[in-house]
């Protein structure tokens, strides 16, 4: 159901996202939550941790168009994935940057809002996370996945699948409708990841 993989990209790819993506004036967009619905009183999950964070929209499923420049700097990740997982994508839906930082109360067992990242999209998707830098606040994976006649993509995310550390330079793909929550770091001052969604011609 998921995948990790090291060294996704070269060593030099990996500095050049990592320099790209710290530039002082790159620009990152503020946003109080990841679930603009609910608040954090609203979950119960108590190990949820409803953070602020920023992101950079590279590609916007909306419009199907190239959101950023960076768009032509990232898509070629895509490559890499197709030639380790022998698949072939088919359409890009998302790709977007969030970045997280520490946040009050928040522990190495917390994790932020479970969900998916596109509840209406009609057939199967696929997801992967990209470390962009060394952190720590790992991926989480459920086991449920998310049932079209349940109208939420928040609080049906059942037991942990699995934890996924963060490293710079890994990857996790997995199915895209498997519930799944980002995380704030603890003990580094930000986490940095590229988030894709796409959907392939070979299935896994």
């Amino acid at each position: 159901m998921y995948h990790v993989i090291d060294d996704l990209i070269p060593t030099v790819y990996q500095d050049d996202l990592d320099r790209t993506l710290n530039e002082p004036t790159f620009p990152y967009y503020f946003t109080s939550t990841i679930n603009q619905n609910y608040k954090s009183k609203d979950y119960l999950d108590k190990k949820v941790t409803d953070a602020p964070g920023w992101t950079h929209l590279v590609y916007n499923p909306e419009t199907q168009t190239e959101w950023s420049d960076l768009f032509f700097k990232i898509k070629p990740m895509l490559f890499f994935l197709e030639r380790r997982m022998n698949i072939s994508v088919n359409e890009i839906l998302r790709i977007r940057i969030r970045r997280t930082t520490q946040f009050p109360g928040h522990t190495l067992d917390n994790y932020n809002p479970p969900h998916i990242d596109l509840k209406d999209h009609p057939v199967d998707y696929y997801s992967m996370v990209y470390y962009v830098d060394e952190t720590d606040g790992d991926t989480v994976l459920f086991k449920n996945v998310w049932n079209s006649d349940v109208d939420s993509v928040m609080y049906e995310q059942g037991d942990v699948l699995a934890r996924v550390p963060p490293k710079k330079g890994r990857a996790v793909f997995f199915k895209g409708k498997v519930f799944h929550s980002g995380n704030c770091p603890v003990n580094y001052t930000k986490r940095t990841i590229i988030n894709f969604d796409f959907t392939i011609n070979q299935k896994l």
